[in-house]
């Protein structure tokens, strides 16, 4: 399975449009604005509130909650290392590995592909395309592309401000 994730370009707020390979829409995601930490709510296409992600305010390295609703909740952290980044997803092992902020990586599970993810270039606005080869990890894999981008935002709204 295919998800194509477009971020919307000049709006108040972060959102992004999450289409299949036909360019129809599966998802949507909608960022909370006034939010004390980064905060999504992820819709299925009939506009049933199905995931939430939510950053943890006071970790030292960042660590989002995936509640897939229905399901069970996930978390997602970062890793300490000195050069490059390294997640991973409880409670199901998933490790992710690549170039983060080239939008380039893959997750994994022991040596099983779950997903890959590839910055598609020359477009308006920030797109990616995910491959999910089995289609009962679209939603959790879709989670996790959207707060690991919140995280490299961040990252590099930080960087700005320096």
């Amino acid at each position: 399975m295919k998800l194509y994730i477009k971020q919307r370009v000049f709006t108040y707020k972060d959102k992004f449009n999450i289409n299949n390979h036909s360019g129809d829409m599966e998802y949507k995601a909608i960022g909370k604005i006034f939010a004390l930490s980064k905060k999504f709510n992820i819709e299925n296409k009939k506009g049933k509130k199905v995931a939430v992600i939510k950053k943890k305010i006071f970790s030292i390295f960042p660590h989002y909650k995936i509640n897939i609703i229905g399901d069970r909740t996930y978390h997602l952290k970062r890793k300490f290392t000195f050069f490059k980044q390294k997640y991973t997803l409880k409670p199901i092992d998933w490790e992710l590995k690549g170039d983060f902020i080239g939008r380039n990586y893959e997750v994994k599970h022991k040596k099983e592909t779950i997903m890959s993810i590839h910055k598609q270039w020359f477009k308006w606005g920030d797109s990616y395309e995910l491959d999910i080869p089995n289609h009962n990890n679209a939603l959790l894999s879709l989670c996790t592309v959207i707060a690991i981008d919140a995280e490299i935002a961040s990252d590099q709204e930080t960087i700005d401000e320096n």
